[in-house]
């Protein structure tokens, strides 16, 4: 977002700290609830993240799981209520997966979209990429609606079509270390990376609103908005991420360093290299999210 001296907001924080965020459109519609809660494995104790997506007026969604016939397509009923859970480990150590549940009349049917997703622990030091909203015609449509719970509330500047992509930190991550390197470009680009079906390409977004964090318990949650094309019916994307740093930083990159050499390294390599300069100095995080705007 431009500011009145020429120059661009990347960044928002909101400080208050609630487990529940609500996302409206332009028009004060909402497109979609998502709950954040401890959930601790009952073999070892370790602390991971169970996230509940709630969407609204959403009936399609697309799964890439880096298999031969991706994506998956969903067409959900009108006649059942569904919400969509991302446990990472559960209780009894099951494996991280993302989960459909669907609900009418007292019952509950469970569908499995994504089997060994990454596990989300409390200590994570990256942005992980976790889903995708597609507003499509619901960018600008319905009524103002009102939140009577305590909750984050993120509106979305932009009227036309937009592209939200999730994103979860750790609490206690290093904001230093998390975007001022070669991995925190990734924010930049579309999640098409994580999909084998599209060869792994990085592709820029042009993002519409400041990447805006919300503090949700021991995570972190990033929102980050771009220019969609795309006007259909909304619809919500999942990813297979267990892989995503190596998804993104195990490619070729090459220049010219200054004797004119032509030089070929990863951007994990050099990922590493500035890590390890930026780790020999004192840590930013809290000054960096305390200086940080918030909305």
């Amino acid at each position: 977002m431009r500011q009145s001296d020429g120059t661009v907001r990347m960044f928002e924080w909101q400080d208050e700290a609630h487990n529940r965020l609500y996302i409206f459109n332009a028009g004060g519609s909402k497109l979609l609830q998502f709950v954040a809660k401890d959930e601790a494995s009952r073999d070892n104790g370790r602390i991971c993240a169970q996230l509940k997506i709630i969407p609204y007026h959403t009936r399609k969604a697309l799964v890439w799981s880096d298999q031969p016939d991706d994506p998956q397509r969903l067409q959900l009923s009108r006649a059942w209520d569904y919400e969509l859970t991302y446990h990472g480990p559960g209780p009894a150590n099951q494996s991280p997966k993302i989960h459909l549940i669907e609900k009418r009349n007292g019952q509950k049917h469970y569908k499995n979209l994504i089997d060994f997703a990454l596990p989300l622990s409390q200590d994570l030091s990256r942005m992980v990429p976790l889903f995708s909203l597609n507003t499509g015609y619901a960018c600008h449509q319905g009524s103002a609606e009102r939140v009577r719970r305590q909750a984050h509330i993120f509106r979305l500047a932009e009227s036309g079509p937009t592209q939200v992509d999730f994103y979860l930190l750790g609490a206690n991550a290093d904001f230093n270390l998390a975007f001022n390197t070669h991995h925190g470009l990734s924010l930049f680009f579309a999640l098409d990376y994580l999909c084998s079906a599209k060869q792994g390409i990085l592709r820029s977004v042009q993002i519409a609103m400041p990447i805006t964090g919300f503090r949700m318990g021991n995570y972190r949650l990033w929102a980050r908005c771009s220019l969609s094309d795309y006007q259909g019916r909304p619809k919500l994307q999942f990813y297979q991420n267990a892989r995503y740093y190596e998804k993104y930083a195990q490619r070729p990159m090459a220049w010219y360093d200054d004797a004119g050499k032509l030089v070929w390294s990863t951007i994990e390599d050099e990922d590493a290299r500035l890590v390890e300069s930026l780790s020999s100095g004192p840590s930013r995080r809290s000054q960096d999210y305390d200086a940080m705007p918030t909305g």
